[in-house]
């Protein structure tokens, strides 16, 4: 059954396509060409994962055909260790909740591969592991949970009612497991000497600026869908999981303040195992029953309409990237484009500073201060503009945005590739 289900998750995904993330491989290849995260890559994510001593190395992100792979086991080994969990929780419907859970996942993009990937992924571990009492169990239990909290901090009260509910026997190896995360994470920011930029991008930037500039509400069908999908779960189980419940009601979280359907994953990972705490009767299976064949039709109905490859990695972004490659230099600067066309050419923003094309960040005065810096820097570094991208139907490449204008006084256009305009600048033309 287990097998099954996995082929049949994996099949779904590849069928439909996926959307592997380019930041998965653009901070590995950045930090790996000696980039220092916060200081040199403007990002907001604790350093867990995308970057640092707890990240993924530069030769497991390699796009494409590494990182699916990685991908693609991530979710094999979520669904594995998920069923053995049910197994170890003695549930009377096993296969249940891995065969809702799969329906469930697809319908709310489980193939876009991001950080929610990973939560979902050592949620399981936790449920798998916090039937042990073997010390290397604890203290696998406990790193568990604090990476599962670096990885997005918001969850914190989420983790909390999941403890009480798991309530796992709590030892000094536990102890151990849950400090070393933090502990690395420290030394880590502390060696490099980056704890004042990290502080500042986690919490300063996140609190004055990501959550006006990122902030994104559901629109009317997104908020009935999670209505109905979520639901059943919460009837069928509220008498016998309530601490459960209100876990996955705080996972929910992770969508806000940009409200994205796979950023739920890991509230309706929870929901489904919540399935374990319950015998249904007939007619409550019945019903259960009913709903999965509503996501079979609808995920039926996806598959159809929907194609999407390896998203990210399109023949534009390849031929793009070729030209790049192709050009003097070892340094390039994209603005409004597909990240990936960095480590795809093997070129580095200018003079070791990356800031994302991002309206939350480019409205920030001190980062366009930083990049109009690195660019008059490096004079010699050509740059790659795309106009018509936009961004909760914003454009980013407007004439009144700073950038823009220092663009425009400062840089000739030479050619067109794709929808990529390619200047260079009049110091190198004069």
């Amino acid at each position: 059954m287990i097998i099954l289900a996995i082929i049949f998750h994996l099949l779904l995904i590849v069928k439909a396509g996926f959307f592997l993330s380019p930041e998965l491989t653009l901070y590995p290849f950045l930090t790996h060409n000696g980039f220092l995260p916060y200081k040199e890559i403007i990002d907001q994510h604790f350093p867990v994962i995308l970057f640092g001593p707890i990240s993924l190395p530069a030769v497991l992100t390699t796009n494409p055909l590494p990182l699916l792979a990685l991908f693609l086991l991530i979710i094999a080994l979520t669904d594995y260790f998920f069923y053995y969990g049910l197994i170890r929780f003695k549930s009377p419907h096993r296969q249940l909740p891995l065969i809702a859970f799969v329906l469930v996942s697809f319908y709310f993009q489980v193939n876009f591969f991001w950080l929610e990937t990973f939560i979902c992924f050592f949620l399981s571990l936790i449920i798998f592991f916090s039937k042990s009492d073997h010390d290397f169990s604890k203290l696998t239990l406990g790193f568990l949970l604090a990476l599962t909290i670096l990885v997005k901090p918001t969850i914190i009260p989420g983790i909390i009612f999941l403890l009480f509910f798991l309530r796992p026997k709590i030892n000094r190896h536990f102890i151990v497991g849950l400090l070393l995360p933090p502990l690395i994470i420290a030394l880590y920011l502390i060696k490099l000497d980056i704890y004042r930029e990290f502080y500042q991008l986690a919490f300063e930037f996140n609190r004055q600026h990501y959550l006006f500039g990122g902030l994104q509400y559901p629109n009317a069908r997104q908020l009935i869908e999670v209505i109905i999908f979520s639901t059943p779960f919460v009837f069928l189980t509220f008498k016998k999981a309530k601490t459960l419940l209100l876990a996955s009601l705080f996972f929910s979280f992770l969508a806000y303040p940009r409200f994205e359907p796979f950023h739920l994953l890991p509230c309706f990972f929870l929901l489904t195992f919540s399935l374990s705490t319950v015998k249904l009767s007939n007619i409550r299976l019945k019903f259960f029953t009913l709903l999965l064949l509503l996501l079979i039709l609808l995920n039926t109905i996806k598959l159809i309409r929907h194609n999407y490859g390896n998203f990210y990695l399109n023949e534009q972004t390849i031929t793009v990237s070729q030209y790049v490659k192709n050009l003097s230099g070892n340094s390039v600067y994209v603005f409004a484009g597909n990240d990936l066309i960095y480590p795809l050419s093997g070129k580095i923003p200018p003079s070791y500073f990356y800031l994302p094309s991002l309206p939350w960040y480019l409205e920030v005065p001190e980062y366009q201060q930083e990049l109009i810096l690195a660019l008059s820097q490096s004079p010699q570094t050509p740059l790659l503009v795309n106009k018509k991208v936009k961004i909760d139907n914003i454009e980013i490449v407007r004439n009144d945005n700073y950038l823009i204008k220092f663009i425009k006084e400062n840089y000739l256009q030479l050619d067109t590739v794709g929808e990529y305009d390619v200047y260079v600048s009049k110091i190198l033309n004069q």
